[in-house]
């Protein structure tokens, strides 16, 4: 039997994404994650247009990152309504109205290349609050749910039927991203003498 490589790397995000998002849901039900609103929020957005970026370029199963990542976001923003992080700053606040009014110009842009490294900029931008509020308290994000984020991502570049910077350069900056969070988060809890893994 001959299996389709890009489609089992297309299949395995997928996979990821609903343990990820049981693990996640999880610890904020149980108090250990206080999820960011805006964050969350911005990011559902962002992959909704990451997937049609990616569909109008012909991505083929990687594309199935952005689709599931895009129901993922929405769940976790759902849940911060009434379990996430309450302190809302003035940079979150102009974060949020940044990533609103770019996402507003990305019908105008029509160029799928140019469309995806505005709201892939975005996606950069909207994970300030969280870095912010992390930084201070650690212990309120999950970190495995992180590093999956970043382990489907790789796999989605894998599972690519076209290879171009449309593409690819959503899922690198999930990676970098995401990785590099969890990266702080292990560097911050080691500095205030926390479990890196509670």
């Amino acid at each position: 039997m001959i299996f389709d490589i890009k489609l089992i790397f297309g299949l395995i995000p997928a996979v990821i994404a609903v343990a990820n998002l049981y693990i996640y849901m999880k610890s904020v039900f149980k108090g250990s994650t206080k999820p960011h609103f805006f964050t969350w929020f911005i990011w559902g957005l962002i992959s909704a247009v990451i997937f049609a970026g990616q569909y109008a370029e012909n991505a083929g199963y990687g594309m199935l990152l952005a689709a599931f990542s895009t129901f993922n976001c929405f769940c976790r923003a759902a849940a911060a309504l009434k379990y996430g992080e309450k302190t809302i700053t003035r940079m979150d606040k102009a974060c949020l109205a940044a990533c609103i009014f770019a996402i507003i110009l990305w019908p105008i842009v029509k160029v799928p290349l140019w469309s995806v490294i505005i709201v892939t900029l975005i996606d950069l931008v909207a994970f300030l609050p969280t870095y912010r509020k992390s930084w201070n308290k650690p212990h309120q994000e999950n970190i495995t749910s992180y590093f999956l984020f970043g382990c489907s991502a790789f796999c989605a570049i894998i599972a690519m039927q076209t290879y171009n910077v449309t593409n690819v350069i959503y899922p690198i900056s999930v990676i970098i991203s995401c990785w590099g969070f969890v990266w702080i988060l292990a560097l911050r809890r080691q500095a205030l003498g926390m479990k890196v893994f509670p």
